[in-house]
């Protein structure tokens, strides 16, 4: 039995099937809003969309002045040893060099600085860790 043909027929194949993944680009992550996260922020405008499970989606805008800024990614509603709201990025989320990977939430109305804190109502801070898992950051 000649098995020639059978080869010339399997390299064939594999090399077509090489070239159709060539032209294939990683997008980066993909998130579906209310499957991986149930807030999401818009940093730039300081607005929130807040998607419950249970319940119609919701808009705030926050006017607190922020001093710090987070990169695009997911985050996670989680609270430091002290009971204090955060967030904590995932690991898809890419931090620059140096940036810190867990930011506290701390309330407009808080007094003092805190500029390396996400500053937010304390309103929206309390439903946040009541009722997110994860919060979608975007410019």
């Amino acid at each position: 039995m000649n098995a020639l043909p059978f080869i010339a027929a399997t390299l064939i194949a594999l090399a077509g099937s090489a070239r159709a993944d060539d032209g294939i680009e990683d997008a980066g992550p993909v998130f579906v809003a209310g499957g991986q996260y149930t807030a999401a922020l818009e940093q730039h405008s300081g607005h929130w969309r807040l998607l419950p499970v249970d319940a119609q989606d919701r808009e705030v805008v926050s006017s607190c002045a922020q001093q710090v800024y987070l990169p695009r990614g997911l985050w996670l509603i989680n609270r430091d040893s002290r009971g204090r709201a955060q967030l904590v990025a995932t690991s898809g989320t890419a931090l620059p060099p140096g940036h810190r990977e867990r930011i506290a939430l701390v309330s407009c109305e808080a007094a003092g600085a805190h500029p390396s804190a996400l500053r937010a109502p304390a309103s929206l801070i309390d439903w946040l860790s009541d009722n997110a898992g994860a919060v979608l950051v975007d410019e």
